[in-house]
């Protein structure tokens, strides 16, 4: 266990895909982003009716 904390700014794919990395290998990790989703540009909506 490793007793380092990693703050990430940016949840788009890149900063998700690092943050698991590092907890795979023991870091504690938080994410910020200014936005309320993951994902970054890659975000998308479903419409309800279809």
């Amino acid at each position: 266990m490793n007793n380092k904390n990693i703050m990430i700014v940016g949840a788009g794919f890149s900063g998700v895909v690092i943050a698991r990395q590092l907890a795979e290998q023991g870091y504690t990790v938080k994410i910020i982003d200014r936005r309320d989703h993951i994902g970054g540009n890659s975000y998308d909506t479903r419409d309800p009716q279809n």
